[in-house]
């Protein structure tokens, strides 16, 4: 049986580090019949490999876009394998859900397997506040986003969306229990074992950010927006060990959350396996950078250093667009989330602006 496989995220939840394993598993993974195609704009397989990223971006964006890749790429014997956060919301909100699983008949294949990681929500609408700072030039408020978040609605909407399909598949698995085991879960997912793939180079990929930085990157967000990602992914890429900081806003704040999100809590606790519910657990509060806390910059010092740098930045770029008359190009390298979407899990492609 040949399978379109579709690892579709959702956001937080090891991504990242799949992919990579993805990425760098490419012949392992042929040897037992899968095609992990590697992304259109990787120029070789080699190319930024020390840092994950999917191959299903484009193809997540339209049907048409999925049915020009699946008709465009030979039939593996086993299964073409497509890895994208962006597919989780895309599918989520598609107005005609049975489109997939007819795209993957016409192009020959028996059926749609996804691959779906959730995770516990006030841990999760923790991460994802980090990486809208990170990736978004976010600067909404820790308690704002807590307030907002509601990414279990969007995984009670694709459930009830695909999971009656006859030819489609769902694996799905609470990232919260099994951090340390993603590559169980994806070797799983694919029917082997996980002593048959060889582990990424780079283990820690996407780190969070520490207090001091996100200070800083909240400063140099609030004048250059998400350009202001340049300081965070240098950070990230230089330094992946570095012990970083959950922020978590005061127990009121989550347990508020949780309550709005009760029913829909309650519902997808009915549908999965007992290893795979969400659990309402509460965190101890974590500012982002404590008033108290003694640190060889203050925190008055590196709002002051990221806003000075961020104004300097965005006059230089103004300055290239004026001589310019266009937008400065931004080469596309994945997925990032938007001050808009990231509060709701939705992600766009980064294509410069």
């Amino acid at each position: 049986m040949s399978r379109l496989l579709l690892h579709i995220g959702h956001s937080k939840t090891g991504t990242s580090f799949l992919q990579a394993l993805l990425r760098e598993n490419r012949s392992v993974l042929a040897r037992y019949g899968y095609d992990y195609p590697p992304p259109t704009w990787q120029e070789t397989e080699e190319d930024n490999a020390e840092v994950g990223q999917g191959n299903g971006l484009v193809a997540a964006q339209s049907p048409n876009a999925m049915q020009d890749l699946l008709h465009d790429r030979p039939h593996p014997d086993r299964g073409l394998i497509l890895s994208s956060e962006e597919f989780f919301p895309q599918l989520a909100a598609a107005s005609d859900p049975e489109r997939l699983g007819q795209l993957a008949i016409e192009a020959g294949y028996d059926e749609v397997s996804i691959l779906l990681a959730i995770r516990d929500p006030v841990s999760h609408a923790a991460s994802l506040w980090m990486q809208y700072v990170k990736r978004a030039g976010g600067t909404t408020s820790l308690e704002r986003f807590f307030d907002l978040y509601s990414v279990p609605d969007l995984v009670l909407r694709f459930l009830d969306a695909y999971g009656g399909q006859p030819n489609v598949s769902i694996k799905l698995f609470n990232y919260s229990r099994h951090k340390a085991h993603l590559t169980d879960r994806l070797a799983d997912w694919l029917g082997l074992a996980a002593q048959d793939l060889n582990a990424p180079r780079v283990t820690k990929i996407n780190r969070g950010l520490t207090r001091a930085e996100t200070v800083l990157q909240l400063a140099l967000n609030a004048k250059i927006g998400r350009r202001g990602r340049i300081l965070s992914d240098a950070l990230c890429s230089a330094l992946p060990d570095v012990a970083v900081h959950a922020a978590y806003p005061a127990k009121s704040a989550q347990a508020a959350m949780l309550d709005r999100l009760s029913l829909t809590l309650e519902c997808l606790n009915m549908r999965l396996e007992p290893d795979e519910r969400y659990q309402d657990t509460l965190h101890e509060p974590q500012m982002a950078f404590p008033q108290s806390e003694t640190n060889s910059l203050s925190q008055h010092q590196l709002k002051v250093v990221g806003s000075v740098l961020g104004h300097e930045i965005r006059n230089l770029l103004k300055s290239k667009v004026d001589s310019t008359s266009e937008t400065p190009y931004e080469s596309l390298d994945g997925t990032v989330f938007t001050a808009e979407n990231s509060i709701k899990g939705s992600a766009e492609p980064e294509r410069g602006g």
